[in-house]
């Protein structure tokens, strides 16, 4: 065993000395630095850490960590706007903005109307640590100074760990008048338009609200896979960290939903390089019409697939396309009637409605309201279903008096409405001539598939085909479902495709195409077409019906973008599933090639035709069975269930979109679709099939 080494105490007191020499020279040289912050802080002699040291011997770690993740975060290069926000030292905001920022920060106390120079102490439970300002302190289009525009606000900040306090302040260019908030610039003489470069850590929701980035992706990512609605997730959130809505301090289903909805704005617009908003918002209520260009962007084009990985190459894609229709996804539309025409040329075969929502509370779209008006004919819903009820009493009380027979009365039920109201309301009609009541009619705005009778169905008809016809071609059904760029460069040849859009022998096979009667008009759905390996490729809203006619020229005008990237010769190649694609390819004009230039007119002849696997047993057409059947035109790995089994995660969303109106519907529809398809192709990527539910049954739509 070694023996242990003596102490040398003169060693011990040398080394001692030195050490309280250093401490010493070192507490000497800190002193003048901390008496002036500013000087250390531009010291090039000093490290970063070594500057960030002096800063916590002086202000303690908390505080320098606060101040330094929120200039990180907020990009704010003004000191005296970041020290009144955060109520933080002015020395020790410039110093950190010195040190984490390349260039010199701008200490120009005349953008902010007061200053602090000294640290204000504030309690735990009022600490601010995130403020919400623009990213530049110039303006970006004469590069003046921005000021601020209104005293610093305190706003609610929910993240992934609960509610936060923070600061907001929005800023102004005096010389152009544009006004610069958290995540656009602009004005309302002008327009808005978002900041270039990555997306901002945070999301706006209303003047008072912000959502974490990650709060709002997995608010998005439940929504997307657990079918989580904006009521749903409020009550949960404000559930997990003890939140109360009474208090002020939970969350509400307003906020999420105009979280979303600005969130998922942003992603597309960015995804379209569109920073502008297409030059449409003014203000706050010009976002419907951003939600309309970006529909009118999605009807051109098809859902990208570029990268496909060869276990969903397996699977048919890019070979195997499945058609199919989901009913259960509807929005109402105006009731007013219009034709379809495309270069003056009608288009018969379509439904003729406007596919436009209607006014809140009313029976049609703004337009349509100011014709119908100059009618004398009442535009709220309700009011206008009175009318058609008491026109129809009115001219049969006039019949029963010249035949001395008694009116018959009779009951009406409705379907849904979007009027404001409570859930049933009664509104009686004017008793006839002979003393018995006229029909209660009744709205039930509940019942979405509420059965209504002819002679009711009737009456609404027969008051819409009188009202004067309308010229205007926007938001007709050729438009609201993308085909009138099809039909336009085809126009000569419109007339006689769409006459051959009938079956000359109709096929035995009975097929429900879902003609719902309704009083108010709804939409039918939409017809999705999916990759067989998952991936949703197109879809489109269905007005009426499914009637096969619609169908077809739909899919004509898919394969018109589609088509374009394949070579003629290998269009052979290709399959459509379709469940009642016995109707839709024995119609004249799928017979035969069509009246268009090669190669365009075998666009569909020379297409594998067929159904898929879970329908063909329903058909009884014993010939439909021989030709469609897809044993003899697919492989048998081929997926042609894929379009049921999407629908199944499509139609759980029927409680959610079914209450907004149009464009908010099919935006979140397409935001949804967007979202399904990359987390299918993240699936395959990392060696996973995607996550797709079983189809139990047929009764899907």
């Amino acid at each position: 065993m070694s023996k242990k080494k003596k102490l040398d105490v003169i060693d011990f007191l040398t080394d001692l000395r030195h050490k309280d020499s250093i401490i010493s020279t070192y507490l000497t040289a800190r002193n003048p630095l901390l008496s002036n912050v500013a000087n250390f802080a531009k010291a090039k002699t000093l490290s970063v850490s070594d500057k960030l040291s002096l800063l916590v011997a002086k202000f303690s770690f908390e505080e320098v960590q606060r101040v330094k993740d929120c200039v990180v975060e907020s990009r704010v290069e003004d000191p005296v706007l970041l020290s009144e926000g955060l109520s933080a030292d002015l020395d020790l905001c410039s110093a950190l903005l010195n040190i984490l920022h390349p260039i010199p920060a701008q200490q120009d106390s005349s953008s902010c109307s007061t200053s602090s120079s000294s640290s204000t102490n504030v309690s735990n439970s009022n600490i601010i640590s995130t403020l919400f300002a623009p990213p530049v302190s110039y303006c970006i289009h004469c590069d003046k100074h921005l000021t601020r525009h209104h005293p610093i606000t305190r706003v609610k900040y929910f993240t992934l760990r609960g509610l936060q306090w923070a600061k907001k302040v929005t800023l102004r260019c005096r010389s152009c008048k544009t006004v610069y908030n958290w995540n656009e610039y602009g004005s309302d003489a002008t327009y808005w338009q978002l900041y270039e470069g990555k997306r901002r850590p945070s999301i706006e929701a209303n003047d008072s609200v912000f959502f974490s980035r990650e709060l709002f992706d997995f608010q998005c990512c439940l929504a997307n896979h657990s079918w989580v609605s904006f009521s749903g997730f409020t009550e949960s959130f404000n559930d997990a960290f003890d939140l109360s809505k009474k208090s002020g301090t939970g969350l509400t289903a307003k906020q999420v939903s105009s979280a979303f909805l600005i969130g998922e704005v942003e992603n597309e617009l960015r995804d379209l390089c569109q920073l502008d908003m297409f030059k449409l918002k003014k203000r706050d209520a010009d976002i419907d019409k951003v939600l309309e260009a970006i529909e009118n962007q999605r009807l051109l084009n098809t859902y990208e697939h570029p990268n496909c990985h060869k276990n969903c190459h397996a699977k048919g894609c890019g070979r195997v396309f499945v058609a199919d229709g989901i009913w259960k996804l509807s929005f109402p539309h105006c009731m007013f009637k219009l034709q379809n025409e495309v270069c003056g040329i009608p288009v018969p075969s379509l439904p003729n409605v406007c596919t436009k929502s209607p006014a809140y509370g009313k029976a049609f779209c703004p337009e349509h309201c100011a014709l119908a008006e100059k009618e004398s004919i009442p535009t709220v819903l309700r009011a206008f279903l009175q009318y058609c009820v008491e026109k129809k009493v009115d001219a049969v009380t006039a019949v029963a008096a010249t035949s001395q027979v008694p009116a018959a009365p009779s009951f009406i039920q409705e379907g849904p409405v979007s009027a404001p109201s409570d859930d049933v309301i009664g509104v009686p009609c004017a008793a006839t001539e002979v003393g018995t009541p006229a029909p209660d009619l009744v709205v039930n705005e509940d019942a979405p598939d509420a059965p209504v009778d002819n002679e009711t169905l009737g009456r609404v008809e027969d008051v819409l085909v009188n009202l004067p016809s309308s010229t205007s071609s926007v938001g007709s059904v050729i438009e609201a479902q993308g085909v009138s760029t099809f039909l336009r460069q085809h126009s000569s040849n419109i007339s006689s495709i769409m006459a051959a859009c009938i079956e000359e022998k109709p096929s035995s096979c009975k097929k429900d195409t879902g003609c719902k009667k309704r009083l108010q008009k709804w939409a039918r759905g939409h017809l999705f077409i999916v990759r067989a390996g998952g991936h949703i490729e197109f879809w489109r809203s269905l007005y009426k019906s499914e009637s096969p006619s619609q169908v077809f020229l739909i899919l004509l005008s898919w394969l018109d973008v589609h088509l374009k990237s394949i070579p003629a010769t290998e269009w052979s190649n290709l399959a459509v599933v379709y469940d009642n694609m016995c109707h839709l390819d024995n119609m004249i004009v799928a017979r035969s090639p069509l009246p268009l230039p090669a190669p365009w007119s075998h666009m569909w002849y020379d297409l594998k035709k067929c159904v898929d696997r879970l329908h063909i047993r329903n058909h009884t057409d014993a010939h439909c069975k021989v030709k469609y059947h897809p044993k003899d035109h697919l492989e048998d790995t081929d997926n042609t269930m894929i379009c049921e089994q999407t629908f199944v995660w499509l139609s759980r969303y029927k409680k959610i979109v079914c209450a907004m109106p149009k464009h908010r519907h099919l935006f979140y529809i397409h935001r949804m679709v967007k979202r399904r398809n990359k987390y299918t192709a993240k699936c395959y990527e990392q060696g996973d099939d995607p996550i797709l539910p079983v189809v139990k049954s047929v009764n899907t739509t």
